[in-house]
Parts: structure tokens; sequence; C-alpha cells
């Protein structure tokens, strides 16, 4: 007998079955089969991540095949609405393949990529280098740090460099002629709702150093009690 024998029940759809197709067919699988197909399973899936491309979203645990799908979808409608960027590996290689699909693109949509207005940029790399790619693109050489996505990419986290844009920020929302219209339950309000919102995103991200941080405390300090950078007031804090 063999271990994926099974007994086939007939369960009939009508009141008077006349012939086979008024049977709904159900097949009852032994338990040997069920027990060597949960070992096989449990054992494979000790190995497939390593068998299987990473790209590939199926076959393995917490991946989906309608991930593949769902994925391409938001990377076409990315492109669609803003800027493309390639990451990857700085190596002759990459930058050849990433011409090869560009001119591909080129070739099948019938539109002309501008390159004059594209930039690249290579984390430690020579700038020899990364001129001689930028010439070989035909694009322009990317200032880094850069902000993508409101997040400065090529900076240490501990540079100021990462924190100046937000500092900036707080300084335009601080202005002396807020200063003077709002009070002081206003004032309150906006330090507290408004603009310490502001820098949760990038401290998702990074860690602030201790420098920003108390420039941040210094600016809404000097905001609450009326003082500024020329002007030294009591902060009146219990």
């Amino acid at each position: 007998k063999g271990s994926n024998a099974s007994f086939l029940a007939l369960i009939p759809k009508i009141n008077h079955p006349q012939s086979f197709d008024d049977y709904r067919p159900i097949s009852l699988i032994g338990c040997m089969y069920k027990t060597i197909a949960k070992l096989l399973a449990n054992r494979l899936c000790k190995v497939l991540p390593g068998l299987i491309d990473e790209r590939q979203t199926a076959f393995i645990k917490d991946r989906h095949i309608l991930h593949g799908t769902l994925i391409l979808n938001e990377v076409i409608e990315e492109a669609k609405r803003n800027d493309t960027v390639f990451v990857g590996e700085a190596s002759w290689d990459n930058v050849l393949v990433m011409k090869a699909m560009l001119r591909g693109f080129e070739m099948a949509s019938g539109l002309k990529i501008n390159f004059s207005k594209s930039s690249v940029g290579i984390f430690g790399a020579d700038s020899n280098w990364v001129l001689d790619v930028a010439h070989f693109l035909k694009c322009r050489q990317m200032e880094i740090p850069f902000q993508f996505l409101g997040i400065p990419l090529g900076a240490k986290s501990s540079s100021c460099l990462v924190w100046e844009p937000l500092i900036k920020i707080f300084e335009s929302k601080l202005s002396k002629s807020k200063q003077r219209a709002l009070s002081m339950a206003a004032k309150v309000t906006l330090i507290n709702s408004v603009l310490t919102a502001l820098p949760i995103f990038l401290l998702s991200f990074f860690r602030i150093p201790q420098k920003v941080a108390h420039k941040v405390r210094s600016l809404q300090r000097n905001f609450l009690w009326g003082g500024s950078q020329d002007l030294t007031k009591i902060a009146w804090v219990n």
C-alpha cells in the first residue's frame, strides 16, 4: 500500500444521483502522507532561503507571490511621479548595466533621457573615478551630502550638516515677528505641538548630537522668554 494512498468518498449533490457528475468527490488522505510531507517541509524550510534567490517572492516564509506584482506597480508609479534613483555597488560592471538599462528604456519607450539634468554620486570612491563615471554617463557629478526624501545622504549622523536644515526650519518658525505677536500661551502651544514634532523624522534615523540638541533648546527657550542671539533673558522655569 503506497504512502500516498487515500480513500475517495463520493458525496451526492442531489437527492437521486444518476451519474458520476452528480457526486462530489472528496479525497481522504492517510496520516502517513501528511506526516512525511510535514517532515520534509520542516527540513526544507531551513535550506530554501539559501537556494532561492532573494528576489524570488514565493516558496519562502513571509514571502508571497503577490508581493512581486505590488512592488513592481509601486516602482513604476514612483518612476512616473518622481525622479528615479539607481542604487548599486560602485563598479564598472554596475555602471555598464545601468547604461544598458537606460538605453533599453529609451528604445522601448521612444523617450529620450536628459542626462544633463541627471547626476551621479558615489560614496567612498576616488574623486577621479567619479569624474570618469560622470563623463561616461554624460551627466553631472552629484554634490555630497544631498537630500533624498528628507534624509541627508553621504554625511555622518554626528555632523552638523545633517541637522542644519532642521535648525533653519526652527529659526524660520521662531522669528521675531511671531515672538511679538503671540501670547505666552500661544508660544507654549507652538513649541509643544508643532516644533517638538519637527525632528521626529530625522530622529528615527539618526541620533541627535548634543550640540544640536542644545541649539534647538536654546532657540525654543529664547522664543518663549523673548530672548535672541544678541540678547539673553532669564528663563523662568520651575
